[in-house]
């Protein structure tokens, strides 16, 4: 198995002044090129602006927003073909799986999807991204409707995990990404509000915890797109590693897992002003390899989505003399 290095470092000079964009038009970017590649794949090319940049790559959630972008787009195209017409509501999200395969640069890329199975109750789709040599991610969705199912079980609510919600009011929102308080670029596209385990400076009480509140600083993109829009969010914690280290170090993602609990359609009624508190917590880590797990919750408390993340790190190479 070959893994890239994708950092969760500071920015480059480069991306730090970076041009603005928006979840809202990397989304909208992507233009569908063929339909020629099975009867129920399409191929796309969209362009990823170096706001997103995160390290010597782009935020791994803007990709994996990106290619469930071309799973729905496809879908929808595959529905039409089919002769059902127009496609009202898209089948709710239900899981997901992600293989951060290598590096995206900011720039051109292309996204290859395929409807895998449309049984009678649930659909498997697959969506690639590609660009230069080779694939680069890859994602395969769960979509669902309802089922006719009588037993249910509650998921616990923030309270009844024993998770305090802080007060937002009196919590500050962090800086924007610049010169001086040089971040990853992707960060501005959210707006946070840090409650424990930041990596800048390092918080070693909580080593094994990181948690905020969080939203998009794009406010119609959850509206827009309710299950990309948490995608996005639920990629966004650092490593929970990296409060190990004194310094940045070279941490890469290898694959993510996020299963939402409920329809994401319905979660602006839950987060009317478009806030999620992320509790991640890091399981384990040994010889270079993490496995970390998180609940997502929305403004009252419900749980929204559960995310399981399996990663590389690598200690930090010795600063050069009279350098931090």
């Amino acid at each position: 198995v070959t893994v890239s290095v994708l950092y969760w470092g500071f920015a480059s000079a480069a991306f730090r002044m970076a041009a603005a964009s928006n979840f809202t038009g990397l989304l909208a970017g992507l233009r569908r090129v063929s339909a020629d590649l099975a009867p129920n794949a399409a191929r796309f090319t969209a362009g990823v602006d170096p706001a997103f940049g995160q390290g010597r790559t782009v935020f791994g959630g803007a990709g994996a927003a990106l290619a469930y972008r071309g799973i729905e787009s496809t879908l929808a195209a595959a529905a039409e073909a089919a002769g059902n017409g127009a496609v009202e509501k898209p089948l709710p999200l239900r899981s997901l799986m992600c293989s951060f395969a290598g590096p995206i640069a900011p720039g051109d890329l292309e996204c290859r999807a395929e409807v895998l199975r449309a049984g009678k109750n649930l659909t498997s789709a697959e969506a690639k991204l590609y660009q230069g040599d080779g694939c680069k991610l890859a994602l395969i969705a769960s979509l669902g409707d309802k089922l006719n199912a009588t037993p249910s079980v509650a998921a616990e609510t923030a309270s009844e995990a024993g998770v305090e919600l802080p007060d937002r009011e009196q919590m500050k929102t962090i800086p924007k990404p610049s010169k001086s308080f040089p971040v990853p670029t992707f960060l501005g596209q959210f707006e946070i509000k840090w409650h424990t385990g930041t990596p800048f400076p390092v918080d070693p009480p909580n080593a094994r915890r990181t948690a905020m509140w969080l939203r998009h600083e794009d406010r119609g993109f959850l509206a827009s797109n309710p299950a990309a829009a948490l995608i996005a969010i639920a990629d966004m914690p650092p490593p929970v590693i990296l409060l190990h280290y004194d310094r940045m170090a070279p941490v890469s993602s290898v694959t993510w897992f996020l299963d939402f609990v409920d329809d994401p359609t319905a979660l602006a009624a839950h987060s009317p002003d478009g806030w999620f508190f992320l509790d991640y917590r890091l399981d384990s880590a040994k010889d270079g390899y993490s496995q970390q797990s998180g609940r997502i919750y929305a403004e009252d408390g419900r749980l929204v989505a559960y995310s399981r993340q399996s990663m590389v790190y690598y200690d930090p190479k010795p600063a050069a003399k009279g350098k931090l």
